[in-house]
């Protein structure tokens, strides 16, 4: 609906969409046909190569190599910003709700998460930003869904304690954080409206 009601060429935005639908149908599909036993094995594989790819993308952020798509957005090892922001706003996502799962925060998740989170902002992502944002919400209803509230409430707790330090953090660096939060949101681009931002950001192809 989108790509017919406001891409200027909406047969390329229509024929993007479809593709799109085609693929994660297909994944779908895929991973339906798994047993519990394999399902279980492939997740921990593949969490595994997610935080692989997350952690060697890490030393390009000191050399202009993980810049070097438009000089701006953090994108590690892959070639696109964009494509490693949404990757990070996923794994982030997972490492969030594998908390929330638990009822505890790990070292190891925290760092997962951590590291995650400071990476998607780097890439100035803002789909990979809704991407997380989506994942973890859908994490929460899911729990609350299939009745895990004690797990949800413990995890809550210790986010509330977390949160309060990062709060206090952010406070004391507030300048630094500003000019952070608007790199995020308007990646350079000198305008003043969201829409302006929305047709500079996405050009005809949206």
């Amino acid at each position: 609906m989108h790509s017919l009601l406001f891409s200027q060429m909406p047969d390329v935005s229509v024929l993007k969409a479809i593709s799109w639908a085609v693929v994660t149908a297909t994944i779908f599909q895929a991973f339906s046909q798994l047993s519990p036993i394999k399902m279980h094995e492939f997740t921990i594989w593949f969490f595994i190569f997610c935080v692989t790819i997350m952690v060697v993308s890490w030393p390009f952020v000191f050399s202009s190599l993980g810049f070097s798509r438009n000089g701006r957005g953090f994108q590690g090892v892959l070639n696109q910003p964009q494509a490693y922001g949404i990757f990070l706003g996923l794994l982030s996502a997972w490492g969030a709700a594998i908390n929330l799962q638990k009822g505890k925060i790990s070292a190891a998740t925290l760092f997962v998460f951590g590291s995650s989170i400071t990476a998607l902002v780097l890439t100035q992502s803002r789909t990979g930003g809704i991407a997380f944002i989506v994942g973890v919400s859908a994490s929460i209803t899911l729990l609350i869904f299939v009745g895990k509230f004690r797990e949800l409430s413990a995890v809550f707790r210790r986010m509330v304690v977390l949160m309060s330090i990062v709060t206090l953090l952010a406070i004391s660096t507030i300048d630094w954080w500003l000019r952070i939060a608007l790199g995020y949101i308007f990646k350079g681009y000198d305008v003043d409206q969201l829409s302006e931002l929305y047709a500079s950001s996405r050009g005809f192809l949206y």
